[in-house]
């Protein structure tokens, strides 16, 4: 019997990377996919990449939204995204943050990026990831640092959440997702 081979996949943050930042985005009229998004999830999955997204959710506990209203917002951009032929593979989310002011979420957690349960996460639906060739991209030092401390190659998009790179510096810095996606794949042949 063949060994079971290891899942490759990007975990892809959500917002600022697919969708437009609202800050506390949380009702489906907010979602605004990114110019080149849907064509950079369409390149990635075709090289073979499982698309997971992993974001860290902190409104629920801040009180601005529920996990529901996370939900409803993942039910509808994997709807969106899959009338244009891509699928996503998972969506993971983190509710927490240890400011919060919703008890039961003010906590600190393994799941909050940079932490790396959401990826532990993914390998209950995905089984093995192969981790090595395996990317996380998204606009803050936070995925930088989740991708990394897994071994994965990082691509940090430009953004207002940072102004020089992080140490270590991700694989790549770009200006979007498809932009991401294409440097990407270049390498990869």
């Amino acid at each position: 019997m063949a060994k079971e081979e290891k899942m490759r996949v990007v975990f892809l943050d959500r917002d600022g990377t697919i969708i437009a930042d609202r800050h506390s985005l949380h009702r489906i009229e907010q979602v605004d996919l990114l110019p080149g998004a849907v064509d950079g999830l369409r390149t990635l999955a075709g090289m073979g990449l499982a698309l997971v997204v992993a974001t860290n959710q902190s409104g629920v506990a801040h009180g601005k939204f529920t996990e529901d209203d996370v939900r409803k917002v993942h039910e509808y951009l994997r709807t969106i995204v899959a009338e244009q032929g891509v699928h996503f593979r998972a969506f993971l989310y983190c509710p927490h943050h240890p400011e919060g002011s919703v008890p039961e979420y003010a906590l600190i957690c393994e799941c909050r990026k940079p932490a790396s349960d959401m990826a532990k996460q993914a390998e209950t639906f995905l089984g093995e990831i192969d981790y090595a060739n395996s990317w996380s991209i998204g606009d803050k030092p936070t995925d930088v640092e989740f991708g990394q401390k897994l071994g994965m190659k990082t691509a940090l998009i430009r953004s207002e959440y940072w102004t020089a790179p992080p140490d270590p510096k991700p694989d790549l810095i770009v200006n979007s997702l498809l932009e991401a996606a294409q440097k990407i794949r270049t390498r990869a042949t």
